[in-house]
């Protein structure tokens, strides 16, 4: 009984790779570049949310992930997050990642993968259209732009494109490992029909690097928050 319920709520409410949103493993990229190495973020995560308190009694609550962005054997930028528990079965993990064509400003592919108590899923998507893009291109996206004002894009998420509304939030300052970051944030919310009911919050840092800091996801009364453990050097 507790393994069905674990395993309807992973189905319906999965928040992380936002159509999996963010428990894990941490993982070898699936790609590789000949001329430069990957960035590697480290971070930690957290389960909170009526829901989240819901599934915790059945999945891990905290644990640690990674996002990796580089370039593949194509030449195309590819980004993966992928989460996994300490306290969690050694080989139960997910992960979501997608293929990005940083010139056109589009995702081209997107994929998850998730190995829960022996069993796994995974999908893959191709994105057809050139005016669309997925959550974690969207997340590359405002740390290369780093928009001023709010604007609007189509995002593709759960094998459905909906309209959202891309905001700055504020700038602000915070500790990481004992330094104080001064900070600019952003908020992603669905507008229109059909209306995206999740939600995405991105604190980054205000500097050359625009580092994910935080990374916060929620959808249907569960939320995922992963903070950066340690930046890169």
């Amino acid at each position: 009984m507790r393994t069905k319920m674990a395993n309807r709520l992973i189905r319906a409410n999965c928040v992380l790779p936002l159509a999996c949103t963010i428990c894990l493993v941490m993982a070898t990229p699936s790609y590789s570049s000949p001329s430069a190495d990957p960035e590697l973020l480290q971070y930690r995560w957290k389960l909170s949310g009526f829901k989240g308190l819901v599934a915790r009694l059945f999945v891990p609550g905290n644990g640690e992930g990674t996002l990796t962005t580089g370039v593949n054997g194509s030449g195309r930028l590819v980004s993966e997050l992928r989460i996994s528990s300490s306290s969690a079965r050694r080989e139960d993990f997910w992960l979501y990642g997608s293929e990005i064509d940083a010139g056109a400003r589009r995702t081209l592919r997107s994929w998850s993968t998730q190995h829960f108590r022996g069993k796994s899923r995974e999908k893959e998507s191709e994105l057809e259209r050139d005016d669309v893009i997925d959550l974690a291109s969207s997340i590359y996206f405002l740390r290369r732009e780093l928009p001023e004002k709010a604007t609007e894009a189509n995002i593709w998420s759960g094998g459905r494109i909906y309209r959202v509304a891309v905001k700055p939030t504020g700038r602000d300052a915070r500790l990481v490992d004992g330094q104080p970051v001064r900070t600019r944030s952003y908020s992603l919310r669905g507008v229109g029909k059909p209306l995206w009911r999740g939600r995405l919050d991105l604190v980054l840092s205000e500097d050359e690097s625009a580092t994910p800091l935080e990374i916060a996801i929620a959808r249907d009364g569960m939320r995922v928050r992963l903070e950066l453990v340690e930046p890169e050097s």
